[in-house]
């Protein structure tokens, strides 16, 4: 018998989430080169990769049809996403140790782990960064492994609103 196939949405969530595990241990070992660790190298990688983002977006020859056909309804999903964080975030907050503004700019990541957890830094500083990209990754996590349930319970928007901006990728 073979063995089961995995999920390829598990397999890149997974990998994202070793990627984090060996980056931890090697700065663990502290032998990293001073050029990894500037932040401008960060800032610049993060605007690599959003110019990266925007010609595969620019290359989808669909998207202006599927936009056309969904009408203003589209704004809907990314909408509820917004919503249900801020509510999540103001829900949780009071037992947090960690300030209002603080915990929303952690909450309104919204899965983008490599943006969120850049300008959380530069804003408040690396421990916040460091929630800020955790809260991220464990939400693309979640999201990955409970879509079905999520899907099955809520319908087929719910993954795509628990897991913001990974759904571009990742969870589809």
């Amino acid at each position: 018998d073979a063995p089961p196939e995995v999920d390829p949405g598990v397999r890149t969530s997974l990998a994202i989430a070793g990627s984090f595990a060996i980056g931890v241990v090697i700065g663990r070992l502290d032998h990293v080169p001073d050029i990894l660790v500037n932040p401008d190298l960060s800032v610049w990688t993060l605007y690599v990769l959003i110019f990266v983002v925007g010609i595969v977006v620019g290359l989808d020859r669909r998207a202006p049809a599927s936009l056309r056909s969904t009408g203003w309804r589209i704004v809907i999903v990314p909408a509820a996403a917004i919503v249900g964080t801020a509510g999540g975030v103001l829900v949780i907050a009071p037992f947090l140790s960690i300030a209002l503004n603080h915990t929303l700019a952690v909450g309104f990541g919204l899965g983008y782990y490599s943006l969120s957890s850049i300008l959380v830094g530069q804003i408040a500083g690396d421990r916040l960064a460091l929630v800020a990209l955790l809260a991220n990754i464990f939400r693309e996590l979640i999201t990955v492994i409970g879509a079905p349930l999520l899907a099955r319970l809520f319908g087929p928007f719910a993954p795509i609103l628990a897991g913001g901006a990974t759904t571009m990728d990742t969870t589809l």
